[in-house]
């Protein structure tokens, strides 16, 4: 194998664990606002604090918008990673250019299933119990 072809190699695998870090961290923003949720729903039965799941449901939507922009930057490196794979002799970007960046804006990642179809259900239950407690 030559040293150009070492190098695509290892050019491949930096953006795939790039790629694999990025999906780690949104599966976890995913995670921490649901253990986020239970605990405010949690504490305010108990602690009869009525208001702390409108505060939850307003932390959710910081999860969310933080969940997106991981989902957007996984997205665009993905991108890159196709276009690494496909020429051989592309140079060995690791920032998504200007072009990519403007394929997959953040408004298609807030409104994804893979966020959307988290996040709005659990602060619609948040804002439902709010009212009920």
């Amino acid at each position: 194998m030559s040293d150009s072809e070492t190098a695509w190699i290892e050019h491949l695998k930096m953006l795939q664990s790039t790629i694999d870090r990025m999906a780690q961290t949104s599966a976890a923003m995913k995670r921490y606002a649901l253990v986020l949720a239970g605990a405010a729903l949690a504490l305010a039965g108990t602690a009869e604090l009525p208001s702390l799941p409108l505060l939850a449901a307003a932390l959710m939507a910081v999860f969310w918008a933080l969940d997106a922009q991981y989902l957007r930057q996984e997205r665009w490196f993905r991108i890159l990673y196709d276009h690494a794979r496909e020429d051989r002799l592309a140079r060995f970007a690791m920032t998504p250019d200007e072009a990519t960046r403007r394929r997959v804006p953040l408004q298609a990642t807030l409104t994804s299933w893979a966020t959307l179809g988290v996040y709005l259900p659990v602060i619609g239950f948040l804002l439902i119990c709010s009212a009920l407690v």
